[in-house]
């Protein structure tokens, strides 16, 4: 069996609102499937997992798009100083 899929999910409604929940998707060669629900548990200690890697992925986009205001900024002071 190969893992296919992983979701974790906050719910914002209902009986299970401010948990998280998930489900993990299987296939074997044969093309047979099964799904395994997460607790809010298990779904936590999932996203303890990624949570280094979230936390760069948020720095790296913060400095994607310093650099693009940056160079924006350049381009309309050239641009206005013409």
């Amino acid at each position: 069996m190969r893992m296919t899929k992983l979701q974790v999910e906050l719910m914002e409604y209902g009986a299970n609102k401010g948990k998280f929940v998930g489900r993990v998707h299987f296939n074997n060669a044969y093309d047979a499937s099964i799904e395994i629900p997460l607790s809010d548990e298990v779904a936590r200690k999932v996203l303890e997992v990624c949570a280094e890697q979230v936390v760069q992925a948020g720095k790296d986009t913060a400095e994607m798009m310093t650099a693009q205001v940056i160079e924006a900024t350049n381009a309309v002071q050239r641009i206005t100083q013409e």
